[in-house]
């Protein structure tokens, strides 16, 4: 056990490959989790992933973003949209700035190149990247949400105003 978790995490390993090895060789080849404790699914396709991430108990998402049913940034986004509450970090095999901050803008915690990953220093990542995430969300409710009332305050209010007036729209 690590002395910042206490309990296993929970990670959701999405390759296009699952039986192979590329995302879990490359974590393996970062000289493993520093300690932390892992329980490790795998999904091969982001339909999977997303039943995966529909019911409770996942901590983190490993994400490829090239898969057989799904390629580059909209795979974060449908991921992110099914599971808000979970962080996600991308895996990539090699280097694309651009990716990176397109990736980070729509709600990545991390970019991880396989190639660069530093001995010993998955596992603390692991508990950064869901520790930054339960922080952004907290935040994210406190701009949300009046502190006294428990209502939505008026950019609350907005926001969710705008979100069912696109589902409005896309229904007809």
């Amino acid at each position: 056990m690590h002395p910042l978790s206490p309990t296993p995490i929970s990670v959701l390993l999405v390759e296009a490959d699952p039986e192979g090895d590329s995302l879990t060789g490359c974590l393996a080849r970062a000289g493993g989790m520093d300690g932390v404790d892992l329980e490790v699914q795998r999904a091969g396709t982001l339909e999977e992933a997303l039943e995966r991430l529909a019911e409770p108990g996942i901590d983190v998402v490993l994400l490829d973003l090239a898969l057989p049913d799904s390629q580059g940034i909209v795979t974060l986004e449908r991921a992110a949209a099914r599971a808000p509450d979970v962080p996600l970090i991308i895996v990539a095999d090699e280097a694309d700035d651009r990716m990176a901050l397109a990736t980070a803008q729509a709600g990545a915690q991390d970019y991880w190149i396989c190639d660069e990953m530093r001995p010993g220093a998955v596992g603390r990542a692991l508990l950064y990247a869901i520790e930054r995430h339960r922080l952004i969300s907290a935040l994210r409710s406190l701009s949300l949400i009046d502190d006294l009332t428990g209502l939505y305050n008026r950019r609350g209010f907005t926001e969710l105003g705008d979100q069912y007036l696109k589902l409005a729209r896309r229904s007809g």
